[in-house]
């Protein structure tokens, strides 16, 4: 039987084939130990959800991973929805298919959990442009 992992990450994305890899990578490269991660298509037209299955496929590393596309498209709230019913953890991380996590942030939220037991943690974002460089009029 597998352990309940630590923390749960769920990785949407829509649409996102030229950039979700980057965001994949970043989730598999987490330093945290017990990790789930889910990595969901909500149903792209383009070819998102064959990158993910490219990634998870090769992955050989320590965090359990599933990859997920749903039957149809569903919206962001409902696909979130599911991804958090499916989840193993109540333990929260949610990545966008255009995001990029830092090593250590699964490894923190985790630390903060364990030493607070707050209701919500939220993660600071440090947007960056197409090229990597930090965008300091990004909009959110």
């Amino acid at each position: 039987m597998t352990q309940q992992p630590d923390l749960s990450i769920l990785l949407l994305a829509y649409n996102q084939e030229n950039v979700v890899g980057e965001a994949i990578e970043s989730a598999f490269a987490q330093t945290a130990d017990n990790l789930e991660i889910i990595i969901s298509d909500d149903k792209s037209p383009d070819k998102t959800f064959e990158v993910m299955q490219n990634a998870v496929s090769s992955y050989t590393g320590p965090h359990q991973v599933r990859c997920t596309q749903s039957a149809e498209n569903m919206g962001l709230k409902a696909h979130l929805n599911h991804l958090v019913s499916i989840a193993a953890s109540d333990r929260i991380m949610c990545i966008a298919g255009d995001d990029i996590s830092f090593p250590h942030r699964a490894e923190r939220l985790i630390q903060v959990f364990d030493a607070e037991n707050p209701l919500l943690i939220h993660s600071d974002a440090d947007p960056i442009d197409e090229s990597g460089r930090p965008a300091e009029d990004a909009q959110f």
